[in-house]
């Protein structure tokens, strides 16, 4: 799409191609001096008009740039924002990790202590389903007792 300034210099040489050769002479022509005149003050006319256009075009692309590196800025600010959260999350979720395995350990080596203590039954007398029986360890992890 050409502007309006390119298509009035269009104009201009298309007419200047149209003109006369003066009698006698290769390189000079016969020009409508009033039609000449009236083309060359619409081309100074249009001209102001097209260079605010293309100022608004040029200051519009600096505005949708600046607002894009807004937007970029503060999506990389939200990222690392939210991945020092996540990192902060992750040392506390090791860090109960690590206290839960220590209690675990704790509580292991208590049950052991309270089953040396306590007289094992005689597994014929028991009514309990799969009655402790001598040998065997108590061993306590996350998810209940379990026997081994």
């Amino acid at each position: 799409m050409s502007s309006r300034i390119e298509q009035i210099i269009e104009d201009i040489e298309e007419y200047v191609d149209s003109c006369k050769f003066q009698p006698l002479s290769s390189t000079k022509i016969v020009v409508n001096k009033e039609e000449l005149e009236e083309l060359l003050r619409e081309l100074r006319m249009k001209t102001p008009d097209e260079i605010k256009r293309y100022q608004k075009i040029i200051s519009n692309k600096d505005a949708i740039l600046a607002d894009a590196q807004t937007k970029a800025a503060s999506l990389i600010a939200d990222a690392q924002a939210q991945q020092k959260q996540l990192v902060e999350e992750s040392e506390v979720m090791q860090q109960a990790y690590l206290q839960s395995n220590e209690l675990l350990e704790k509580t292991n080596a208590q049950a052991v202590r309270l089953m040396a203590a306590v007289p094992l039954p005689n597994p014929s007398q028991s009514r309990l389903p799969g009655a402790v029986l001598p040998g065997i360890r108590l061993r306590l992890q996350p998810a209940g007792l379990y026997l081994h």
